[in-house]
């Protein structure tokens, strides 16, 4: 299942960059943001069983991208924009899980 989880996040990376780079300008912007988030998520509950190792990953994978998005040309600037949301999606989901699970560990 981790493979999985892995190879789910790298697909949904090289989607969301190449649907932001083709597709974004035909797509309601709204619409588009709903999918990436819809797309985070799924890749988050593929990893629930990731530990820190995930975390840590995705936390450096969103601080490259943040800095990425402000040095890039405008025509390649939206996928930057867009990755960013579908990493937080799945982040968050896998944190909050590792924070329940710390939290009925020490209860």
């Amino acid at each position: 299942m981790a493979k999985l989880g892995a190879w789910s996040l790298l697909i949904g990376l090289v989607a969301v960059a190449a649907i932001s780079y083709f597709l974004v300008t035909r797509m309601q912007y709204i619409q588009f943001i709903g999918i990436v988030i819809a797309l985070g998520l799924l890749v988050g509950f593929l990893n629930l069983n990731g530990d820190a190792e995930f975390l840590v990953v995705s936390v450096a994978l969103l601080f490259a991208l943040s800095f990425l998005a402000s040095a890039v040309s405008s025509s390649i600037a939206l996928i930057f924009d867009n990755l960013p949301v579908f990493v937080a999606a799945s982040t968050l989901v896998v944190a909050l899980k590792n924070l329940f699970s710390l939290n009925s560990v020490k209860s």
